[in-house]
């Protein structure tokens, strides 16, 4: 069948953000995103299941008054640059209509998106409802578990909803904690929904009861990431530091797909669970997991034991190999994903800057707008509070640009001269808060570090 009779339908999870001088188009689980002329945009919003592509060729050509022959080609490269963000079916799949194509024939201004990069309003957001969990999870980043002072109410969430649809934001991740134990957990989520954000729910499964399961159903939340550490009730209840909840997370996982809700696993892996990494994986894969994510435990987690949650090197290069196996075995039946590279970073290439406030907004549960989840009360790393000013306020405060461009003599030690510091940015704030008191210090990881008590270099080698 030739590509132009296929009628293309963007995945429920993906959104598009106009901007001045650019679109942002992006999925909820997938990627950080692609910025695309609006031209291209206005290919994209057409992808509603109900033109093919011959048809959707046809009124390209009639609103840029070309001839079809001359652009056939390019809107083939358009869909090609998008097609992750795509479905093709053979027949006509209409949706309800989610963009109007005639909001994407603009002419973009020139240059980059802003002078330093950044959006001009963010494009995604992550809501950390509450620190309140009924886990004590061992390697948990901020050692959530119980309500931390000043946690915004319902009514307070609802206005930051409220102002992020005026800014387009996209995309909304919705952590914890748990963010089920918040009394207004569901007002919230709803909310959400209703602002017509991609809406990616993080939990540890273990509330999900058939009256819970029937509302998140019913809101149409398209995938839930649940926790899981292991492929044992004994294990989980080691790294949960709970006892009995094994049967509940996995039951969550179970009636979620059954109701067509994509599930998908993040684990982390520590010296205590990582022997049970072949049989998490087979586990996911027979429950339909989705997506299995292993992670490995990171300063940047913080943690209940710190450094004797590393993994060694010898157990990450083990790994590597299962999981090539595993990967091998399961044949694209479930997405298997691990991060096993060498933690310290050899040259430039390795480099991992952060993305802090370029397009994205973290809110912590009493408000604070931070560089990360993972930074709690550092107020170098604070952009403002939500109780007293806005979403936008905030976004474009001198605070804000401080934090993404700090002064040359904050910057600690040979940074300062590095030719990699426009990159780096000295890298990530919350794991040099570990081996020293300035968030612009040198990152540990970088082969120029030279950290007497540098974890990554005597624990992992």
């Amino acid at each position: 069948m030739m590509i132009d009779s296929y009628f293309p339908k963007m995945s429920k999870t993906v959104r598009i953000k106009k901007m001045p001088s650019a679109c942002w188009v992006v999925d909820l689980v997938s990627d950080d995103g692609t910025l695309v002329h609006p031209l291209e945009a206005f290919v994209f919003s057409l992808c509603n299941g109900k033109y093919d592509v011959d048809t959707i060729k046809d009124i390209y050509a009639a609103t840029a008054r070309k001839d079809k022959n001359l652009i056939s080609s390019q809107i083939d490269s358009v869909l090609k640059k998008l097609e992750r963000y795509l479905e093709f079916t053979s027949e006509v799949c209409a949706t309800k209509e989610r963009y109007d194509p005639v909001d994407y024939l603009y002419d973009p201004k020139p240059g980059k998106l802003t002078p330093d990069g950044r959006f001009d309003a963010p494009g995604e957001m992550t809501l950390i409802l509450t620190h309140a969990c009924n886990f004590r999870c061992i390697y948990c980043f901020n050692s959530s578990g119980n309500i931390t002072r000043n946690e915004l109410s319902t009514a307070e969430w609802l206005r930051v909803i409220d102002q992020a649809k005026v800014m387009e934001v996209v995309k909304c991740t919705v952590s914890g904690g748990e963010p089920m134990v918040h009394p207004g957990f569901f007002e919230i989520l709803t909310k959400l929904v209703e602002s017509e954000m991609s809406v990616y729910l993080c939990t540890n499964g273990s509330l999900i009861d058939q009256m819970a399961l029937t509302k998140l159903t019913a809101l149409e939340i398209p995938c839930v990431q649940i926790s899981l550490d292991a492929a044992s009730a004994a294990v989980h209840d080691q790294m949960t530091a709970v006892s009995d909840t094994f049967s509940q997370v996995i039951k969550a996982i179970e009636d979620f797909v059954k109701h067509g809700t994509k599930v998908f696993v993040k684990s982390v892996l520590t010296p205590l669970n990582v022997g049970e990494t072949g049989a998490l994986i087979d586990l996911c894969h027979q429950l339909g997991v989705k997506r299995l994510t292993l992670d490995r435990f990171d300063l940047s987690n913080a943690g209940r034991g710190n450094e004797r949650l590393f993994m060694s090197r010898e157990q990450e290069l083990d790994l590597a190999v299962l999981v090539a196996q595993k990967d091998q075995a399961l044949n694209g039946e479930m997405e298997l994903m691990a991060v096993t590279d060498p933690r310290c970073w050899a040259s430039e290439s390795d480099i991992i800057p952060c993305g802090a406030f370029q397009r994205s907004l973290n809110i912590l549960p009493n408000g604070d707008i931070s560089v990360c989840e993972k930074l709690i009360d550092v107020p170098e790393m604070t952009g403002g509070n939500v109780r007293e000013s806005s979403l936008e306020e905030i976004w474009v405060s001198e605070r804000v640009k401080n934090i993404i461009k700090p002064a040359i003599e904050k910057v600690d030690g040979s940074c300062k001269e590095c030719e990699h510091l426009q990159k780096c940015h000295t890298g990530c704030y919350a794991i040099k808060l570990y081996v020293d008191d300035n968030v612009y210090a040198m990152d540990p990881r970088c082969w120029k570090a030279n950290y007497a008590n540098n974890p990554y270099k005597i624990s992992v080698g």
